[in-house]
């Protein structure tokens, strides 16, 4: 064996000596986390198909899961109830999740919502603590329906206590807010804006006039709609297989309140075609179409087209310079939608009171 040789063997023999040296005396991070039982601590968890991965479904605050697998702050669970009604397995984000027998795990900032943790008493005053808002509900459950969301910072009344959630009246609503999320205070209280009207839905069968249905529409109808067949279809609508955007969006819509018409129905192929959405809105309502918009031109209640205008998503919420929507073909639901990807926004957000 000539020199040349033998000094490139020893040479590799070094590197290689140095590296597992280093690797082997090289701190490992512990993770907060270990194989448990935890609860989903937050409104709508991503489970995804790796660490920081795709989404491959979703499960609801309050869901119970066995971790069988911890990588830093990322949870594997071979078995979680979907909100799909299906079992799904994946990973989770550790610090959105609290330890189920009612303590925090290390890293969350929230008590499990399985125990009745309440930091203040009825006829005393709350603070939202969200990091954004917090969901309104019409009881004092988790799978309750939505009716409204309070923004961090604002002051409440407590009317009263139930299973973790506190009773409060905001903007003339009366419903029940996670005590997880809100924080006993003293300050004065939010004043009430205004009282909650019903409005009739218009009459089906021919178009109303503008004036009838701008402004008029019920969002949070519509919200919970567009959360319970997001994930499934309507037995009630026909269904397009790989081709159901547009007739969902119908759906969410006629929830809130508009109305069908003899252009605008289930089956006529379906409602109407994407294409055909947005001018039918402006010929009948009034309703524009803004082309390559920007985030402050979208607002909740709008629709927006992607895909070269050829696939049509409704928008559940704006947070933090962040779109989220919703859409029932590739089962997406508050899925966070670059700005870049929107082609056009249907200001349908117009509609709603």
């Amino acid at each position: 064996m000539n020199k040349t040789l033998t000094m490139r063997y020893a040479l590799a023999a070094f590197f290689a000596a140095a590296i597992f040296l280093l690797g082997f005396c090289a701190p490992v991070r512990a993770s907060a986390y270990s194989t448990a039982t935890y609860v989903v601590d937050c409104c709508s968890l991503v489970v995804r198909d790796s660490a920081g991965g795709d989404a491959v479904g979703y499960a609801c605050e309050g869901t119970d899961f066995y971790a069988s697998k911890v990588s830093g702050d990322w949870l594997y669970t071979e078995s979680i109830a979907g909100t799909s009604g299906k079992t799904i397995s994946g990973w989770i984000y550790a610090p959105l999740c609290a330890s189920s027998n009612g303590s925090a795990s290390t890293g969350s900032t929230s008590a499990s919502s399985s125990t009745a943790a309440y930091t203040a008493s009825t006829g005393s005053r709350v603070t939202v603590t969200a990091p954004v808002s917090v969901t309104m509900r019409k009881s004092a459950t988790a799978e309750s329906d939505a009716i409204d969301w309070i923004n961090n910072g604002v002051t409440l009344n407590v009317l009263a206590s139930s299973n973790g959630f506190y009773q409060v009246s905001y903007d003339g609503k009366t419903g029940w807010i996670s005590s997880k999320y809100a924080a006993a205070s003293g300050s004065t209280s939010k004043p009430v804006l205004n009282a909650s009207v019903s409005t009739p839905k218009p009459n089906a069968g021919a178009a109303a006039s503008s004036s009838e249905v701008k402004g008029t529409l019920n969002f949070w109808a519509a919200y919970n709609y567009a959360e319970k067949y997001c994930y499934t279809s309507n037995p009630a609508y026909r269904y397009y297989e790989d081709n159901n955007c547009m007739t969902y969006i119908s759906q969410i819509l006629v929830a809130g309140g508009l109305p069908e018409t003899e252009e605008f129905r289930d089956e006529s192929f379906p409602f109407v075609r994407v294409a055909e959405f947005g001018p039918y809105m402006k010929r009948t309502y009034g309703i524009d179409r803004l082309e390559y918009p920007s985030i402050s031109w979208i607002e909740p209640g709008d629709c927006v087209l992607t895909n070269d205008c050829g696939h049509i998503m409704w928008v559940t919420s704006v947070e933090n310079g962040r779109v989220y929507t919703c859409a029932n073909t590739n089962d997406r639901w508050a899925y966070n939608l670059s700005v870049d990807a929107i082609d056009a926004v249907i200001k349908t957000s117009d509609l709603f009171a």
